[in-house]
């Protein structure tokens, strides 16, 4: 039972770290700093790293920590289909709220894509993360029974293939494949986790901490060299930082899925992390 406790704990409170990494990926990409325009130093190398690194690593952290509960659930469609309409509801209640305000505050800006996106905020991707939960949730039945029967075998050739065409050849500057913030994504990290749970598949701190060192070294060091070398148009620099630093990138799912090895289980080293999670959070709304 204190196993299970402290588990749980340790995963709450990496839940607070992505949360403060996707903040400050925010703050920094929609204020209306030029970071691009700046000459090279340290702290626009930090910079660079909320920009873009810190934001993919927290999204991650949240789908790693989402899938690794459901590869053991049985989830049927009818059970999907309540938890969409479930945070439908939810999405609904808080955009009519928001409208609300909005016409009061302007009547003028409330228009037909206003009201449609009340209607339906996830056909119309409104926020890319639930649109592609939803669509992953009602895929999840038959993802999750498909690579339950093919077995072990196939199931590797499938990771095997599916790193090769979402992560080796993602370091080519703007090669896409299909890939990017929507459920492909999701199915991606689930068959990848699925396949190290099932197979009970454990890997040491040591190499927890030397595969999240390594995804690290190569997003800051990438960064750091071509943000030295670069020459033209800074605005072009975005493109060919991506195959380290974009969503699901092999160096970003090495730090993120290191963190998620480190924070859960025996790995985690806190025996009582419940007092971390309550500091971070009264840390937090005190600022």
């Amino acid at each position: 039972m204190k196993t299970e406790r402290n588990r749980e704990s340790g995963l709450e409170l990496l839940r607070i770290i992505a949360i403060i990494l996707i903040v400050s990926h925010h703050l920094v990409v929609h204020c209306p700093f030029d970071l691009w325009a700046e000459p090279f130093c340290l702290k626009r190398l930090f910079f660079q790293f909320l920009y873009r690194a810190s934001g993919k690593i927290g999204i991650a952290l949240f789908l790693l920590i989402t899938v690794w509960f459901l590869a053991d659930k049985e989830i049927s469609l009818r059970q999907a289909a309540k938890k969409i309409w479930s945070l439908w509801s939810i999405l609904f209640f808080w955009n009519l709220s928001s409208l609300v305000l909005q016409f009061i505050i302007d009547p003028t800006s409330v228009i037909a894509s206003t009201w449609l996106d009340l209607l339906f905020p996830l056909t119309r991707n409104e926020w890319w993360y639930v649109s592609s939960y939803s669509v992953f949730m009602l895929l999840l039945p038959f993802v999750r029974t498909s690579l339950q029967k093919m077995g072990k075998r196939p199931h590797l050739q499938l990771c095997i293939l599916m790193t090769v065409l979402w992560g080796l050849l993602r370091f080519v500057p703007g090669a896409n494949l299909g890939m990017g913030l929507n459920f492909v994504g999701f199915c991606y990290v689930f068959t990848l986790l699925a396949y190290y749970k099932w197979y009970s598949l454990r890997l040491s701190r040591f190499a927890l901490n030397v595969a999240g060192l390594l995804g690290l070294f190569a997003i800051v060091i990438w960064n750091a060299v071509l943000s030295a070398v670069w020459v033209g148009d800074a605005d072009n620099l975005p493109i060919y930082l991506e195959p380290v630093q974009d969503e699901w990138s092999i160096p970003i799912l090495a730090v993120s899925f290191a963190l998620f090895g480190l924070f859960r289980g025996d790995a985690f080293p806190f025996k009582d992390s419940e007092s971390y999670c309550f500091g971070i959070i009264w840390c937090l709304s005190d600022y």
